[in-house]
């Protein structure tokens, strides 16, 4: 699935970064946000999507402050991602 770049609830897009990704089930998806927000102190919220998408799956919405190590970060929760899941990075 793409990540896409969402509106943040938390502040204006220049503050905030928000990535959005999609996952195939509800528990998956709120594991992934408890794991998010628990493993790195730059996350400043996580969430999902209240509902079910068309295809089935639930949107996770990550924020995080935007500054010069935003690059990093992603990448960084993104190759953790792929360590507890099926998905390697140039997968997302």
């Amino acid at each position: 699935f793409p990540v896409t770049i969402q509106n943040s609830k938390m502040g204006s897009d220049e503050e905030i970064v928000v990535v959005s990704f999609h996952v195939a089930g509800k528990e998956p998806a709120l594991d992934i946000v408890n794991f998010v927000e628990k493993s790195y102190d730059w996350v400043a919220d996580a969430d999902v999507s209240s509902g079910e998408v068309f295809d089935g799956s639930y949107i996770v919405f990550i924020e995080m402050e935007r500054d010069q190590e935003v690059p990093e970060h992603i990448i960084e929760m993104f190759e953790d991602l792929g360590n507890l899941t099926e998905f390697k990075i140039d997968e997302y």
